[in-house]
């Protein structure tokens, strides 16, 4: 509960910030046998600060820990992004490219794929720019 009320803080705190924050989420997909709650849309919850037009960086709730993450972006909505814990080495980090489609003003819903060790994973995700 203490994690889900300091995500929430987190995403209240930024909506009065500037137009180069972004609010994101992943939204996990429940395991076999549990149903939809709110913990699938904010174990994932992130902050993003848009540095210029193609970079970002922030923080992203990863569980009970938080991780950096970064974009780089390649054309009008492709990016390419990589991950990783407190402890930033070569195998921890997580490779990955999405793509943002603007479903109003401010609102983008981004399908992105990701490279986690040796595996792929496919994501949506939900983005809040400010």
């Amino acid at each position: 509960m203490k994690k889900t009320l300091l995500t929430a803080a987190i995403a209240l705190c930024t909506l009065a910030a500037s137009a180069q924050f972004s609010v994101m989420t992943t939204i996990d997909q429940p395991a076999d046998g549990e149903s939809w709650g709110s913990e699938n849309f904010t174990n994932n919850m992130a902050v993003g600060y848009q540095l210029n037009d193609k970079i970002m960086v922030g923080l992203k709730s990863s569980g009970e820990d938080y991780n950096f993450f970064g974009r780089y972006g390649l054309g009008s909505n492709l990016y390419v992004s990589v991950e990783s814990g407190a402890e930033i080495s070569l195998d921890s980090l997580d490779f990955g490219v999405g793509y943002s489609f603007q479903l109003n003003k401010n609102i983008y819903i981004e399908p992105s794929y990701i490279l986690k060790e040796d595996e792929g994973e496919f994501k949506i995700g939900v983005a809040y720019k400010l």
